[in-house]
C-alpha cells in the first residue's frame, strides 16, 4: 500500500473514533463541545457520567418494556364482515384455510 492509503485508512479509523465517542457522549446526555473540559473537574465528570448513564438506562428499559407489551399483546381482531369466506370444495364442501390448499385437492380428485 502506498503511503498516501494508510493515510486515509488512518483518518478513517480516526472519524469512527469520534463519531462513536459523540454517539456516547450524546446518549449519556453530555454536550460534545465541551466535554474535555467537563473531564478535566473529575467529581463534576463523574457526577454526570453516572446520571447520564441512569438516564439512559431509564430510557432503555422502558422502551425494551413497551416494545416487549406491543410484541406480545393479542393481534387486533378483523372485522368479520370484511373477510372474505374460506375456500371450499364444491365436490365435497372440505374447507381450505388457503386457496392453493383448493386448487391442490381439486387435482387430486
Amino acid at each position: 500500500m502506498e503511503m498516501s492509503a494508510w493515510v486515509l485508512v488512518d483518518k478513517g479509523v480516526k472519524y469512527d473514533a469520534t463519531r462513536t465517542l459523540k454517539t456516547s457522549l450524546k446518549q449519556l446526555q453530555i454536550n460534545p463541545a465541551i466535554w474535555e473540559d467537563l473531564a478535566r473537574n473529575r467529581p463534576a465528570w463523574r457526577r454526570k457520567v453516572k446520571t447520564g448513564a441512569a438516564i439512559y438506562e431509564a430510557n432503555r428499559i422502558t422502551a425494551t418494556k413497551t416494545k416487549r407489551v406491543a410484541r406480545k399483546s393479542p393481534a387486533p381482531r378483523h372485522k368479520t364482515a370484511n373477510a372474505q369466506a374460506l375456500p371450499t370444495c364444491p365436490r365435497c364442501q372440505c374447507t381450505f384455510r388457503a386457496r392453493i390448499g383448493l386448487v391442490g385437492h381439486l387435482r387430486m380428485q
